[in-house]
């Protein structure tokens, strides 16, 4: 699976995820980033790369305005996860439910459940991917983000390889996105 790990922290959003791909019989480490943008939001997905391969690749509403981003998220972005969600998981025969969503939206984190009601952590701190526990448990105890997936990574056949640390702002920028705090 995966291990992705969000820290909101100073007005931007540290990211940290594994490069490890695994399911069935395979386990592989990718080439490619387990966290986009994408119209000026930031996504990690675990649990189906079709998921993230539509996430990645479709036109998702966005970017938002500033104001209310609660009322944006609710009205705009979770039926475009809807159908996302409705795409993949009769295809794979899933739960939608083993699908993990985080977004970074105005330089807030939106953690979704399987059936994309969103959720904000009090800590600031989100995880997901079959390393999650693992990983809150760690930030949890003071650990940095790139501790928190090596302690992942130690427990959880599901997360390894190359470990990832970027942020927001910094993804948003390489994007060509201003973020919400620098507009």
């Amino acid at each position: 699976m995966t291990t992705i790990v969000m820290v909101e922290h100073d007005g931007d959003v540290l990211i940290g995820h594994d490069s490890r791909l695994s399911g069935g019989n395979y386990m592989v480490e990718s080439p490619h980033p387990k966290v986009i943008t994408n119209n000026g939001i930031v996504y990690g997905v675990s649990g189906c790369q079709a998921a993230f391969n539509l996430i990645a690749h479709t036109t998702m509403p966005g970017p938002p305005p500033a104001g209310d981003t609660d009322h944006w998220v609710t009205v705009h972005l979770v039926p475009a996860l809807r159908a996302v969600v409705d795409k993949v998981a009769p295809r794979r025969g899933d739960d939608p439910f083993d699908i993990g969503i985080l977004a970074v939206v105005n330089g807030a984190v939106y953690e979704f459940s399987g059936v994309l009601g969103w959720n904000h952590a009090t800590t600031g701190e989100y995880a997901i991917g079959s390393g999650a526990f693992y990983a809150i448990g760690a930030l949890s105890a003071g650990a940095s983000v790139e501790d928190a997936l090596t302690i992942a990574a130690t427990h959880d056949p599901g997360t390894g390889g190359t470990i990832h640390l970027t942020t927001a702002n910094a993804l948003l920028a390489q994007a060509g996105y201003v973020p919400a705090a620098a507009a």
